[in-house]
């Protein structure tokens, strides 16, 4: 008997995502009513920005992947983006969600694709943090680039210039936030 190869994490994660959508309108048709996706993404990286290694020096982004995003399409237009957490593993749905954060992050990425940006040899990650209030488009490949669509410039930023930026916004949000002798942040 022939073994077969695992399911990729995309595989099982668009799995996932189809499966938890459908279950949802199925018990409440309103609830997803003309939002039915008529098309879902491959899933895209999603990536934390781990803060303590932040504050030590270095050029790459200190980041680690929790889990995945998908893009859904409605044919009424519009999209909502299906969060997944976990790598490769023990994955499970973490959140539907929909409004100007998703749009800003689909705008970057059709404003990447339309400036010929990404190409084959190029992988689309996200990167977020919601301490730092952040979210970019992260471009990782032989031209990599970061373009945030929250919480700074929509720019173009080298991997370099985007964790000094993010370096220098924890050093003011730690400055607004000092522990008293409890160790409760006492801030503005």
């Amino acid at each position: 008997m022939a073994t077969l190869p695992p399911i990729s994490p995309h595989a099982r994660v668009l799995a996932l995502v189809e499966r938890t959508v459908g279950e949802w309108a199925a018990n409440d048709r309103t609830m997803l009513a003309g939002a039915m996706p008529e098309h879902i993404s491959d899933p895209i990286p999603l990536y934390r920005v781990d803060l303590d290694a932040l504050k030590e020096a270095g050029d790459e982004l200190p980041v680690h992947q929790q889990g995945w995003r998908t893009l859904l399409i409605a044919p009424v237009g519009g999209a909502r983006a299906a969060d997944v957490r976990g790598v490769d593993s023990e994955l499970s749905f973490a959140r539907l969600a929909s409004g100007p954060g998703i749009d800003a992050m689909l705008a970057a990425a059709q404003e990447a694709e339309a400036a010929a940006a990404v190409d084959a040899k190029q992988e689309i990650r996200l990167i977020e943090s919601d301490a730092l209030k952040v979210a970019a488009l992260w471009v990782h490949g032989e031209k990599s680039f970061v373009r945030p669509y929250l919480g700074l410039r929509p720019d173009h930023y080298s991997e370099g210039r985007f964790r000094a930026v993010l370096a220098e916004r924890l050093k003011q949000i730690e400055a607004q936030y000092r522990p008293d002798e409890y160790g409760e942040p006492v801030g503005v």
